[in-house]
């Protein structure tokens, strides 16, 4: 039983978020395919984008737009 429990925990840990699609599109309210080489670790959590060029924009305020997310529901 522990074992399946510790499973559970590793398997979130590293599930991206909003299911895979792009943070800077959640928080944008849309969502986006994304790269997996363009990726971004926030408190823990695994963030996708859909390229780098969105990468750089997403972590200019990345905390900001995760609230953002959240609040379009689409998360």
């Amino acid at each position: 039983m522990v074992m399946i429990m510790m499973a559970r925990i590793e398997k979130n840990k590293y599930a991206p978020q909003y299911e895979g699609y792009c943070a800077y599109g959640m928080s944008e309210g849309h969502k986006a395919p994304t790269d997996p080489d363009a990726w971004t670790n926030v408190d823990g959590k695994l963030y996708l984008n859909y390229s780098m060029d969105v990468r750089t924009k997403w972590r200019e305020n990345e905390k900001e737009r995760i609230n953002t997310a959240i609040k379009t529901g689409l998360s």
